[in-house]
């Protein structure tokens, strides 16, 4: 037993050689695209860790330490998760979990895990601050984050930064097909290629068409259609968002790359795609992908899901609207 998913066997193996030569970060910052498995890593290593019998980091699964571990209750892992999903963690959880890692550990130390760590306030964040430039000896802290680039810069300078990157598509198939998951291709298209958030689509039944029409539509005529939003806002935003990314992402190859049908996220889509890319500026296509990669709010945010969907659209809308006064028939 070692990386709990098969594409994560490199940043696996790099943790055990730090630890076998002494090297191990006191602080580690896992970053990973949402859907990728992230927190089955962090918890199989923090398990490794704390094991009596792992072998070359590997926990054995059976001794006291690893079923504590799995059920969450060694005394020496401590977890630190928002109170709700997509809610703040404040500075006395913080204040809390810094004080439980300063506690006398056993042989194998403490692990802290915070997920995500981006959920921290600033206040929260400044809170960890000394225990990441004086941890207890022994200790390991894991911050997670599917959006490392929203801590406080104070915080990730102070971290050994593990990135993960997306699976490679063809690793990612052959996982969801063995996961028993039909049509495969498409729903990892529709996950922005990340496997796990793909079989959750799969086993969910997520009826993703009326987004990805509606989306095109608004791009082609310049407004969007009546209720798209309040339609569009009945999927999370961990999942609408992302699934407009690819239609964009598609726009933006078919723009831009050479025998680009070969990497859409969409192929089915390719001559809808291609006709409504020929009427968009490349370059307002670009700040528009960005702007949907960084649309999903913060967990501090108040702002509601139908409101944000509906600023999206608006600015799709923009697009052609902008296109159409320069002229473009292209």
């Amino acid at each position: 037993m070692s990386a709990p998913y098969p594409w994560q066997s490199g940043q696996w193996a790099r943790l055990q050689q730090a630890q076998q030569t002494g090297r191990l970060p006191h602080a580690l910052l896992l970053a990973a695209p949402a859907g990728t498995g992230l927190r089955a890593f962090a918890e199989r290593w923090g398990q490794a860790r704390l094991c009596r019998a792992a072998h070359e980091q590997r926990p054995c699964g059976q001794c006291p330490a690893c079923e504590q571990s799995a059920a969450g209750t060694h005394p020496d892992f401590v977890r630190l998760e928002p109170e709700e999903r997509g809610k703040a963690i404040g500075v006395d959880a913080v204040r809390a979990l810094t004080e439980r890692v300063a506690l006398t550990a056993g042989p194998q130390g403490k692990v802290a895990l915070i997920d995500p760590a981006d959920a921290m306030t600033l206040q929260a964040a400044n809170a960890l601050l000394k225990t990441l430039e004086e941890p207890p000896a022994g200790s390991v802290i894991l911050l997670l984050s599917h959006r490392a680039s929203r801590l406080p810069a104070t915080v990730r300078s102070r971290c050994q930064v593990l990135t993960f990157g997306l699976p490679p598509r063809q690793a990612a198939l052959e996982w969801l097909q063995q996961a028993g998951v039909a049509e495969a291709p498409t729903w990892l298209a529709r996950a922005a290629g990340a496997p796990l958030a793909a079989r959750e689509l799969a086993t969910e039944g997520v009826d993703a068409e009326p987004a990805i029409d509606g989306l095109l539509a608004t791009l082609e005529a310049g407004a969007a259609p009546p209720g798209l939003a309040a339609r569009v806002a009945q999927l999370p935003l961990q999942t609408s968002i992302p699934l407009l990314t690819t239609v964009v992402a598609d726009l933006v190859r078919l723009r831009v790359a050479a025998a680009a049908e070969q990497r859409l996220h969409h192929p089915a889509r390719r001559e809808q795609l291609q006709r409504v890319a020929g009427r968009l500026d490349v370059r307002a296509l670009f700040h528009y992908l960005d702007e949907l990669n960084r649309a999903v709010p913060g967990p501090s945010s108040g702002l509601r899901p139908d409101m944000q969907v509906q600023g999206l659209l608006a600015d799709a809308a923009a697009l052609r609207r902008a296109a159409g006064r320069e002229g473009r028939t292209d």
